[in-house]
C-alpha cells in the first residue's frame, strides 16, 4: 500500500537532502518496505549518491528509482548547480 502521502519536492541550487540517511531509520517508519523516487526534471551532475553501492545515479527526467528503505541503501542528494524536482514516497507493509 501507499499510506503515506507522496511527496513533490523542489531542491534550489546548492540545496537537496546532504545528509547520509535512511527511510526506516525511525521506529515510527517501520512498515515501510520500499522506497521509490522519480526525477522531475534534468539536473547536469545532480541526481542520488548510494553509500554501500558506490553509485551515482543522475538526475534525468522520468527516471524512477525504487529500492529498500533499510541501512543497505544509505544515500543522499548530490547537491546540483540548478534547481532539481522530485516525487517521492513509499510503499508500506500492512
Amino acid at each position: 500500500n501507499i499510506n503515506e502521502p507522496y511527496n513533490i519536492q523542489k531542491y534550489p541550487i546548492g540545496g537537496g537532502f546532504k545528509k547520509w540517511h535512511f527511510e526506516n531509520a525511525s521506529t515510527n517508519n517501520k512498515q515501510r518496505c520500499l522506497v521509490f523516487m522519480t526525477y522531475l526534471n534534468n539536473v547536469e551532475n545532480g541526481g542520488t549518491e548510494f553509500k554501500y553501492q558506490d553509485i551515482k545515479v543522475p538526475a534525468k527526467t522520468g527516471l524512477t528509482l525504487i529500492w529498500p528503505p533499510d541501512f543497505t541503501h544509505t544515500h543522499r542528494g548530490v547537491i546540483a548547480k540548478e534547481t532539481k524536482y522530485i516525487i517521492t514516497g513509499w510503499f508500506d507493509f500492512q
